[in-house]
């Protein structure tokens, strides 16, 4: 499964992402050059990425309530003149 699978890139697929990266990661390499020192470095990027891509949903998501609650606001008052 990728993130190419998710309709909505949500937090539950964030969490599948670094998981699936690094098996991809260790059969490439495989045992001798994936070491954990590369591991470790390779999870810290993974785990920076990641915390962007949350603040960037976050961002998203309070976009679409703000333009929801303008919408919602912009209907109303037309009901109402």
């Amino acid at each position: 499964m990728s993130l190419m699978h998710c309709v909505c890139v949500c937090g539950r697929c964030l969490q599948l992402f670094w998981p699936m990266v690094q098996h991809s990661l260790r059969q490439s390499l495989g045992s001798e050059l994936y070491t954990d020192e590369v591991d470790e470095a390779w999870k810290a990027v993974f785990a920076h990425v990641i915390s962007k891509m949350r603040d960037g949903i976050r961002t998203q998501q309070q976009q679409q309530l703000e333009s929801a609650a303008a919408l919602t606001a912009a209907s109303y008052t037309s009901i109402v003149l």
